[in-house]
C-alpha cells in the first residue's frame, strides 16, 4: 500500500504550476531566518513547523528547483500519514484493520491531491494521527513514556497547524466518556506541557487577535458540510455512502463490544475515531456561523478518521470472504476521481503567465501586481528568487514586494496600498507601457474587484488595453495611445 500510495502521489507531481499559497511557502522558506521570524510573528505563525522544514529543504534542493521538488516533502508526509494510520488502526483493533485503513487513505483522491501541494496539510494530518496513536497507547497502558510521546506529537501538530486545538477537544471528550479520574489528571498535566511548548505562539496571538488570517473564508452552510464529508471519503458520492455505512457498522460493533464488557472506558475507546471526525468538523462548522472559518483544508487533520472508521466497519463484516470484495469495490470507486483528474487546489498557470510576460516586456516598461503573492510567482518563475538574474532585467514595479510590509499589513498582499495608489500618476508618467497582472483580484475581504480603480484610471488617461489570459491569471498590457 505504501508503494501504491507513493506512485499515486508522485504521478504528475510537477505538471501544474505552483499557485499563490504554494508560492508563499517557497518564497518565505527561501528567505533568511530573521525575515522568516518577522513574517511568522507578524502575519503567518500558522504552519511554522512546515516553513522551518521547507527552509532546510530549499537549502538542499535550491530555491530554483522545479515544482516536483517543492512538493516532494508533502508527498513524504502523506506517506508518513499512511504509516501512522496503519499504526492507529492496529492499536485500536488489529493489524489487518490498520492495513485496510491505510489502503483506503492511499487511494483516497482527496488525500492524494493534498499530498501534491506545497503546504503543511499532510504534515499536519500525519502528526495528528501520531498524536492519536500515542493517546490511545497512553490510555491503554498508562505509561509515562506514552504520555510524553503524546505531548511531543501534539505540540508538533500545533506547530504544523493551529486548528489542532479542535482535535485535542475530541481527545478530551474521549477521556470524559471513560470517567477515570487518573486519566483526567494526566491529560491536564499533558495539556499544560503542550501549552508550555507552544508559548512561542503568544506574541503572535497578542498582535493578531482579530483573526485576520481567515478573513478570506466565506460563510458556510449545510451543503458545505456535505461536500466536506464527500471529500473526506474520496470526492465521490458513492464512496461517501459506502464510508458512511461501514462507519456505522464499525461504531455499532465497537459499542456492542463495550456494552458486553460493561466498562465505560471501552465506550470511550470505541468512540475515539468517530469523535476525531465529528468534534473538529461540527465545532468549526457551528463556530463559522459566528466567524467564518469552515474550509476543507483547515479540517484536513480530521480526514484520516473517516477511512479508519470505514476500515473498522469493513473488518466487522460477516462472512469473512465479503471483506476483500468490499475492499476491492471501494478501491475501484476511489480510482475513478483520481483517473478523472480531481482538482481541489486552486489551479493557476503562473509558469505560462511569467514566460509570456518575460518574453514580451520591453526596456522602460512598468508593472503592477494587484496580488503581492502573485508577484511571488514572477519572482520564482522569472528566476529572481534565487538571485540568478539581475533586478535590472525586469520592469519597474509600482510596488516592489517586501516581506516586512507583508508582515505589517493584512491589506498589503491582497491589493495596492494607499501609498501605491498615490504614486500611480507619477508612475504612469514614467512608463508608456504598463503591465497589469491580475490574480485573486476578487478578494472576499474587500468590496468587489480590487483592480477596478486602477484599470479605470489607466483607461481614462489614454491607455488602451490588450489582455492575455492564463488559467486564473490575466495579464493586461496598457499602452498609452495619446500624449
Amino acid at each position: 500500500m505504501i508503494v501504491l500510495g507513493l506512485a499515486l502521489r508522485l504521478r504528475d507531481l510537477g505538471t501544474r504550476s505552483l499557485w499563490v499559497d504554494e508560492l508563499f511557502s517557497v518564497g518565505l522558506a527561501a528567505q533568511n531566518p530573521s525575515t522568516i521570524l518577522t513574517v511568522l510573528y507578524g502575519e503567518e505563525a500558522n504552519m511554522a513547523l512546515y516553513y522551518g522544514f521547507m527552509f532546510l529543504w530549499i537549502r538542499l534542493v535550491g530555491a530554483g528547483a522545479d515544482e516536483a521538488w517543492m512538493r516532494l516533502p508533502s508527498v513524504f508526509f502523506g506517506i508518513m500519514g499512511l504509516w501512522a494510520l496503519y499504526r492507529l488502526g492496529s492499536r485500536l483493533d488489529r493489524p489487518a484493520t490498520g492495513l485496510v485503513a491505510a489502503s483506503l487513505a492511499a487511494v483516497n483522491a482527496y488525500h492524494v491531491e493534498m499530498s501534491q501541494e506545497a503546504r503543511a496539510y499532510t504534515m499536519w494530518a500525519a502528526l495528528v494521527t501520531l498524536s492519536w496513536v500515542a493517546f490511545v497507547d497512553a490510555l491503554d497502558s498508562g505509561q509515562r513514556r506514552a504520555w510524553l510521546r503524546y505531548v511531543a506529537w501534539t505540540a508538533l501538530a500545533f506547530y504544523a497547524h493551529l486548528f489542532t486545538l479542535f482535535v485535542v477537544a475530541a481527545q478530551v471528550v474521549v477521556v470524559a466518556l471513560r470517567t477515570r479520574g487518573s486519566e483526567w489528571r494526566v491529560l491536564v498535566a499533558s495539556g499544560v506541557c503542550v501549552v508550555a511548548l507552544c508559548t512561542p505562539f503568544v506574541p503572535f496571538f497578542l498582535t493578531n487577535s482579530d483573526g485576520s488570517q481567515i478573513l478570506h473564508v466565506r460563510e458556510s452552510g449545510p451543503q458545505d458540510l456535505f461536500n466536506l464529508l464527500r471529500l473526506f471519503a474520496g470526492a465521490s458520492t458513492p464512496l461517501l455512502a459506502a464510508y458512511t455505512v461501514l462507519a456505522l457498522v464499525g461504531i455499532g460493533v465497537g459499542v456492542r463490544r463495550a456494552a458486553r464488557a460493561r466498562r465505560r472506558a471501552d465506550f470511550g475507546r470505541a468512540a475515539a475515531p468517530l469523535l476525531w471526525l465529528l468534534v473538529p468538523v461540527l465545532t468549526i462548522f457551528l463556530l463559522s456561523y459566528v466567524k467564518p472559518m469552515f474550509k476543507e483544508r483547515y479540517l484536513f487533520g480530521a480526514m484520516p478518521a473517516f477511512p479508519l472508521l470505514a476500515a473498522l466497519g469493513l473488518m466487522a463484516l460477516r462472512p469473512v470472504l465479503v471483506r476483500p470484495l468490499v475492499l476491492l469495490g471501494i478501491v475501484g470507486l476511489a480510482v475513478v476521481p483520481i483517473a478523472n483528474g480531481l482538482e481541489i487546489r486552486q489551479n493557476e498557470n503562473w509558469r505560462g503567465a511569467v514566460a509570456y510576460l518575460d518574453a514580451s516586456v520591453r526596456p522602460g516598461d512598468g508593472a503592477i501586481f494587484i496580488s503581492k503573492r502573485g508577484q511571488l510567482g514572477y519572482e520564482y518563475y522569472g528566476g529572481w528568487l534565487t538571485g540568478a538574474r539581475s533586478p535590472d532585467e525586469r520592469p519597474e514595479m509600482l510596488e516592489s514586494f517586501s516581506w516586512d510590509e507583508l508582515a505589517a499589513s493584512e491589506e498589503y498582499y491582497r491589493s495596492l496600498t494607499a501609498a501605491g495608489r498615490a504614486r500611480l500618476p507619477e508612475f504612469a508618467n514614467q512608463h508608456r507601457r504598463i503591465w497589469l497582472v491580475l490574480s485573486h483580484e476578487f478578494d472576499s475581504t474587500f468590496d468587489g474587484d480590487t483592480s477596478e480603480s486602477i484599470r479605470t484610471w489607466l483607461t481614462r488617461r489614454g491607455y488602451a488595453a490588450r489582455q492575455r489570459s492564463f488559467t486564473n491569471v490575466r495579464i493586461l498590457l496598457y499602452e498609452r495611445t495619446r500624449p
